[in-house]
């Protein structure tokens, strides 16, 4: 195995319980960060949520060193300030402003469709935008699948579920392709990078396509769980903070032990 040097992290239920990062999961980032690896924020959240829990949670002023915020969209740190990738940032804009012309309206007939079958406990439906909250991820699963497959024909596609929430997003801007961004900036290879998320929207980055380091920790998906261990890599013993604190100590053994 090649020397991780860029750790990538999912918050929400991999590092984030209720907007806390556990104090130890913090520390060993320090720690690792002190030794010159490299840490990226690859989220849902938008950009300015994100910086704002960073700060609740005391990280230090110069890292993380690259946020992909809403999936999609890239930041790098320079000089204390997190600067979008132009280039790549508006590729994925007007992608999304071409998925929601196609889907149009569609948005509100396939929203029906959901419905018929499982009952959100909040929406946001609108022209080419479909987003619920369910009560069960058992729920957000079975409408994944059902806008899966209301959506296939529409190339730009994608449906993913974190845990009880599911919406329409882009298929040219999950996760693992921000994260391939990030790491080609760095001029890292595939194989120096780890990436631990624990839900469906983290497939992307976890795939044997993506060819990432992987891992994730005891609260995932059982999908996911199944689809780490299909590709080697570690599942934690212990839930979000705690299980990146024990991920970390079993790829970084020299670093920083448990």
């Amino acid at each position: 195995m090649a020397e991780i040097r860029l750790i990538a992290l999912d918050m929400d239920g991999t590092i984030l319980a209720q907007n806390v990062i556990i104090p130890p999961a913090r520390e060993a980032l320090d720690h690792l960060v002190a030794k010159g690896i490299r840490v990226a924020i690859v989220t849902g959240r938008k950009l300015e949520d994100v910086q704002r829990i960073l700060k609740v949670n005391d990280f230090l002023d110069h890292y993380p060193h690259a946020i992909a915020s809403e999936g999609s969209f890239v930041h790098l740190l320079r000089d204390g300030y997190y600067l979008p990738d132009d280039e790549w940032n508006e590729k994925r804009k007007s992608d999304i402003e071409i998925l929601r012309i196609s889907i149009g309206d569609k948005s509100f007939e396939f929203a029906d469709k959901v419905k018929e079958v499982v009952t959100p406990i909040s929406e946001l439906i609108d022209y080419g935008v479909i987003y619920f909250a369910f009560k069960t991820n058992e729920d957000a699963e079975k409408a994944r699948l059902i806008l899966d497959n209301l959506t296939i024909s529409f190339k730009l596609a994608k449906i993913i579920r974190n845990q009880r929430f599911v919406g329409l997003t882009i298929a040219t801007g999950l996760k693992g392709d921000s994260l391939l961004r990030i790491v080609e900036g760095y001029g890292l290879s595939k194989d120096e990078v780890l990436a631990i998320g624990d839900s469906h929207n983290d497939e992307d980055m976890l795939s044997q396509e993506k060819g990432f380091a992987v891992s994730t920790t005891s609260n995932a998906d059982p999908t996911i769980k199944g689809l780490v261990l299909s590709r080697g890599g570690y599942v934690a013993s212990r839930p979000i903070g705690e299980g990146v604190v024990e991920i970390l100590s079993e790829y970084f053994k020299g670093f920083y032990g448990r």
